[in-house]
């Protein structure tokens, strides 16, 4: 009995794919936790303070005493600009209500975008947060732009990423914006209820801030902020740090970190702090390699930068932590890590394969995999894998994607896998961006040619591309290709047409209006039944 409940714990385990941190054992270094299974040091949180409040008025009142303030300071390149030009910092506190943020930034030139949503083209607060980060589609995006003009007005977009329609105005958070002095504040306080649940002691959240400064509408110069060094929360789980409720917290370290990729042959290294940490010894191990070791010279712009060589394309990643006289900073993952593009031509969509990559060294998946691929109809079909189960399907799909974007991506996003059937679907992207019929299906040749050249059995499906009210006038295009694509199949062994866009119109041969979210372009869960219950039958 016992020896079965151990089985039975164990499956439960590898099941649910936990990732066990063990406490690493070193004399010379602070004590933090290391994941064999993780493949490097496992991520310290921020701690946060209990704010005792009476009213929500008072709560931000106190966060100026007792919140915890962190700078906002360069960009994930370690690239800033000076402190007349554009400064940032935050404090944060919570209650059993409410996670409390004061965002203050004090700018040159405020310049708003006219975009209603694009408020990122101007200056602009990004806010993000995630109660279950191993399903990024459980973030909460709020933006925010303070409008000069008209005193107190702040203008939001948000995007609840846990619903299947988007410009979701069901979270109740509130937010203040008002000018003080030379500074510009946000007030934001985000209700936990949104997760069904009150602030408690011991919780954690995931969460990512990014500010952002332009100074007109021709500004090429224009720089973001992030509060991590890694960024793309909405795709990329890992993309936010990692924060912790507590009755007090901790005084953050006076230490901005930022790594990159530079080209192709090395990583980056810049830090910002104070002066105290001057000719400290910096160190940034793994559990059995040291990657460098090294005295700490600040010079006029940064407090410490270094490089160290090593190709981007590398399946043994590790996740080491650096440190400053034994005394432990932040953990470093090597794998996810921005891409500065400087002699070389930047790449689409690296950024996202790279978090596919690091899904597959966390859960590897077996040969005998049915593989989806393609844009956003795909990305944002949240349940595609537990739709298609007993088929052993696996979403590598990325959103804004055309064609050869694929096959950009071919070796990492096909042959890394060999897949016994590919379920393909573009079109959409490329018509939009201006590409006719007949060049776009010759795209999809070559990516059936380069696939069955090496794995010649891999059936590929390739789906109809959807027709969409937001782009009803390049329906006629779109018919045409699909057409090219219906033809192309019944000539080419193992390659199937699947189309779906029958299914979408009316029996007056309208677009259905009930099937799709509010930008009129991507599916909702009406939608998505339409497509699971063809594909199902077709697969």
């Amino acid at each position: 009995m016992q020896k079965r409940l151990f089985q039975y714990l164990f499956l439960f385990y590898i099941s649910t794919n936990a990732i066990a941190c063990k406490p690493e054992d070193n004399k010379n270094t602070e004590k933090i936790k290391y994941s064999d299974s993780l493949g490097g040091f496992c991520e310290k949180a921020i701690e946060i303070p209990y704010i005792a409040h009476s009213n929500l008025a008072a709560d931000f009142n106190l966060l100026a005493t007792q919140g915890i303030n962190f700078k906002l300071f360069s960009n994930v390149f370690g690239e800033t600009v000076e402190s007349a030009d554009f400064n940032a910092d935050f404090k944060m506190g919570w209650n059993e209500e409410y996670l409390l943020i004061q965002y203050r930034y004090q700018d040159d030139v405020h310049y708003l975008s006219p975009s209603k949503w694009l408020f990122w083209n101007g200056d602009a607060l990004a806010f993000f947060i995630a109660k279950d980060i191993e399903n990024s589609r459980n973030v909460v995006q709020e933006l925010y732009a303070y409008d000069t003009e008209e005193a107190n007005l702040i203008r939001t977009y948000k995007y609840d990423f846990r619903k299947k329609n988007t410009y979701k105005n069901d979270i109740n958070i509130i937010s203040n914006a008002y000018k003080k002095d030379s500074s510009y504040y946000f007030e934001i306080a985000f209700p936990f209820a949104s997760y069904d649940c009150k602030g408690k002691q011991g919780d954690e959240y995931k969460l990512q801030l990014v500010t952002y400064d332009y100074d007109s509408k021709a500004d090429t110069g224009h720089i973001s902020y992030p509060f991590s060094y890694i960024v793309g929360i909405t795709y990329n789980p890992w993309a936010a740090k990692t924060i912790k409720l507590t009755k007090e917290a901790k005084k953050p370290k006076d230490l901005i970190v930022r790594a990159f990729w530079s080209d192709t042959d090395s990583i980056k290294f810049v830090l910002y702090g104070d002066e105290k940490y001057n000719d400290k010894k910096i160190v940034l191990r793994d559990k059995s390699i040291i990657y460098f070791d090294e005295k700490i010279k600040k010079n006029k712009t940064t407090l410490f930068s270094h490089s160290i060589k090593m190709p981007v394309i590398n399946q043994n990643f590790k996740i080491p932590a650096l440190f400053i006289d034994n005394e432990f900073i932040e953990t470093v993952d090597l794998s996810l890590l921005p891409r500065k593009y400087i002699k070389t031509k930047p790449i689409r969509f690296e950024d996202v394969i790279r978090v596919f990559e690091k899904k597959d060294r966390l859960n590897p998946q077996t040969d005998s995999i049915v593989l989806f691929l393609g844009s956003s109809t795909f990305t944002k079909w949240e349940n595609l894998e537990a739709d298609f189960k007993e088929i052993n399907a696996v979403n590598r799909a990325f959103g804004g994607s055309i064609a050869q974007d694929v096959n950009t991506h071919l070796e990492r996003l096909v042959f890394n896998y060999k897949p016994r059937k590919i379920v393909y679907y573009e079109g959409d992207n490329d018509i939009y961006f201006k590409m006719t019929p007949k060049a776009f299906v010759d795209t999809c040749k070559q990516f059936v040619a380069r696939v069955h050249a090496r794995m010649p059995e891999t059936e590929i499906v390739l789906i109809s591309i959807k027709p969409s009210p937001s782009r009803k006038k390049l329906w006629t295009n779109m018919q045409k290709a699909n057409t090219m694509l219906k033809e192309f199949a019944e000539k080419t062994e193992n390659v199937r047409y699947i189309d779906v866009s029958k299914h979408m119109f009316d029996e007056k041969g309208n677009i259905l209006t009930d099937i799709w979210e509010n930008d009129r372009l991507h599916l909702n869960s009406k939608g998505y039944e339409i497509w699971y219950k063809v594909l199902k039958e077709e697969l």
